[in-house]
Parts: C-alpha cells; structure tokens; sequence
C-alpha cells in the first residue's frame, strides 16, 4: 500500500518508465517473432517450390509403364541419392462447362513417391503414404473404369465446382480429353502454385492442381488414344539426397549435364542459400534487429537511470521514515513492491502489445524474394504474385522468445536489487546531515 501511495504521488514518472519498458519489449517480441516467420517462409518455400531435394522434368523420357522401375533404378545410381521417384508433369484445361481454365496435373509412381516427396501439414491434412496408398489401391480399377483417381487441391476443387456427391470431372491433353473422379481435397500439392479462378484469371497462374498416380493414368490414357498411339512418357524426376558436401556435389554434376540432366532443376538447398543471402532480406532482418536491441537497450539504461536517480532524490524521506521507526527491509520493500509493479506491468503489456502487433503486421510484412538464380529468377508478375502467399505464411513463436524475456525479467531484477541496495545503505545521520548542509 506504500508503494501505491508513493507511485499515486507521482504517476507520470511510473507511466512513462512503464510504456517506454512495454513498446520497447512489444518491438523486440515483434523483431524475433518476424525474423523467425520470415526465415520459416523461406524454408516452406524452397520445399514447396522443388516439391523434394531435387527434382526437375527431362527430355528423353520413355513411354510404357512398366520402365518406370528401370527409369527409377537409373537415377538411383547417383553417388548420394537416398530416394527417387520419377513420374509425368503436364499442364492441362478443363474441360465441359468450365473450358479453357488451365491445370496443373502431377502424375507419380504412388509406390515410391511418399519416400521421396516433401509434404508438411499445410498441404494436406491426411499423410502423403495415406494418399498413395489410396492411390495405388484404385489402380487396377482405373483402367476397367476408364477413370483415372485423382487428388485434387482447394483451388481446382473450386474451379472445378466440385462438391462429395458430384466429384468427377474431364481435363483436356493434347491428345484428347481423359476422365477423372476425386477421392481426395488437400490444401496445395507441391510445386503447383495456382490460386482459384475466382481470384485470378491469368493464364500463366493455374487454376489448381491434380495429383494422380502415373501408371493408372498412362493405363488410361493409352487406351483412350490407343488409335493414334498416344502415350503419356514419363519426364519427370523427385530425389531425396544426402546432405553432405561430396554428395551434393555429386548429385548437381550429374542434373546438371549428360544423361540424367534436368531442365528446370529445382534445387531446394540452393534456393534456401539463396534467399538467405537476399539483399531484400539481410537488409530488412539487419535493421530490425539492430533497431529492437537499441530500442529495448535504451529502454533498460533509461529505465535503470531514472529509477536510480528516483530513489537518490527520496532517500531524505526514506531516511525519515526510518528515523520514525520503520526498519531498512521495510523501507527495501517498498522500492522493491513499487519498481516491481512497473516492471511487470510493463512486461506484462509489452507481451500483449508484442502478440497483438506480431498477428497484424507479420502476415503482411513477410516476403518472397525472387533468387538471383535459378528457376525462382524467372517469374512472371503474376506468378511472382502467387508466391507471395503460397504456400500459405506461417506465424512462428521462437523459443528464443522465451530466452529473451527471461533475460529482460533478469535485467530488471538485477536493477531491483541495484536499486534497494542504494536505498538501504546510507545511514540516517549522515543523509540528514548532508542534506542539512
């Protein structure tokens, strides 16, 4: 209750010690949680972008299912290759009442690709092996059916106007148009960046992508066009590597030139290295960082200082209230109660200010760079615009938040305690009598 008196007696100096405390801690909650969304965006998007640790389509590929083995066996051969699954990238339009939207189609060998492939929980909600599995099941049916199963992501579920009961649904080729049914909705597939047809009408963004497994459709397809020999080759690769130099190495020498060369190649590592090393993204982390450390520094001295000199100016009348009786832990107590009240309204509020500005501003303020290199260099506005929110941006609390409130709440005790050491250590006599002189 004394300390209340003494901060009542004058609560512009305990208001301002408390809001210059609590906007410095919302700004270093802010800068930590930002740095950590931001360097989260560009891992989920380098893994969203190659879909594995490499992958990328060639050109020699072949035409009959039963060489996907073969084909799969070839690159496994790669010093430092753990996994690889090879399959058909195919751009499609929709067919029937909703022509001409453009498709993004994935045909994979489902037997191997939940091994290989980069799947997290903000592009489906069920396991990758549980939507193989559900593939390669339907597999010997898709042909006697004429077919094809077929997971499909939220924005082709959309522009296809898809619903439980009314889930088939025809896509265009080259060489004809191929039935399809949906056993499945995700969030997004990997390496199909595409927005509904309700938000963009461009024709170089899809409008949703199809995850289908490679033999059932190549089954289907070659029966289909069996009269003009039409088949569906296979030119596509996903592998899963080593993380080692000497295998890297190995593996980009090998993507990069003969045989096995890939054109695009996705590289998730090197894109990582790349955005790391973006201007845009140094620049931005460097000054907000460097402004966060100043801000909740100066905060801290100011903090320290001005409390210092508070109970420098108040020592005469702790020193009364000592002479009247009260002891030196009781007068410790006060200062301690009062700057503990401050100290922890203000963290208190510096958290909730921190959060509430975090979950505003974060969403908006994460970035996509575009990499000085490689297949990420080349976009166009409209695809460059898709990637700014695809994959979708993930907020992410740090335990190094935790770290640096407890070094705030430190900092703040270690000045509690300079503070009522200063308070308890000069003797009645000799305050009274320099203040008298």
């Amino acid at each position: 209750m004394l300390a209340l008196a003494q901060m009542s007696r004058a609560p512009r100096q305990s208001v301002r010690l408390t809001l210059l405390l609590a906007l410095a801690t919302a700004f270093a909650i802010f800068t930590i949680i930002f740095t950590a969304s931001q360097t989260q965006r560009i891992e989920d998007v380098a893994a969203f972008q190659s879909g594995a640790d490499f992958s990328g389509t060639f050109q020699n590929g072949v035409a009959t299912p039963l060489q996907v083995t073969e084909e799969t066996a070839l690159f496994h051969t790669i010093p430092g290759v753990i996994s690889a699954t090879v399959g058909n990238i195919s751009s499609v339009t929709a067919a029937g009442s909703i022509l001409s939207l453009p498709m993004e189609i994935r045909a994979v060998d489902s037997t191997t690709f939940a091994r290989t492939a980069i799947w997290t929980e903000q592009d489906s909600s069920q396991s990758l092996s549980t939507l193989m599995s559900q593939l390669t099941a339907r597999r010997a049916s898709a042909l006697s059916r004429q077919t094809v199963p077929a997971v499909v992501d939220s924005s082709a579920w959309q522009s296809l106007k898809l619903t439980p009961t009314a889930t088939s649904f025809s896509l265009n080729f080259t060489d004809g148009t191929v039935q399809f049914v949906a056993i499945a909705e995700v969030q997004h597939i990997p390496t199909v960046n595409d927005l509904s047809a309700s938000t963009t009408n461009s024709s170089s963004v899809p409008n949703g992508g199809i995850l289908v497994d490679y033999q059932s459709l190549a089954a289907v397809y070659g029966y289909d066009f069996k009269a003009s020999s039409a088949s569906l080759p296979l030119n596509a690769v996903w592998l899963g590597t080593r993380d080692d130099a000497a295998s890297l190495t190995a593996v980009r020498t090998s993507l990069t030139k003969g045989v096995l060369q890939l054109s695009p190649l996705y590289d998730r590592r090197a894109t990582i290295e790349s955005l790391y090393l973006d201007p845009l993204y140094l620049d931005l982390i460097g000054v907000m960082t460097l402004g966060a450390a100043t801000a909740l520094l100066l905060a801290l001295v100011g903090n320290l200082i001005a409390t210092w000199l508070s109970a420098q100016s108040r020592l005469v009348n702790f020193a009364v209230l000592r002479a009247l009786g009260a002891a030196s832990p009781q007068i410790a107590s006060t200062l301690a109660w009062e700057q503990s009240i401050i100290y922890s309204t203000a963290i208190l509020l510096g958290i909730l200010f921190g959060a509430v500005f975090s979950a505003l501003v974060v969403p908006r303020l994460i970035f996509t760079s575009v990499g000085s290199d490689g297949t990420s260099s080349d976009l166009t506005n409209n695809q460059f615009y898709v990637t700014q929110s695809v994959p979708p941006i993930q907020i992410v609390i740090p335990p190094l938040l935790v770290v640096a409130l407890a070094i705030i709440v430190i900092i703040c005790v270690v000045a509690l305690g300079i503070m009522v050491r200063v308070v308890s250590r000069p003797s009645i006599s000799q305050t009274l009598r320099l203040n008298e002189d």
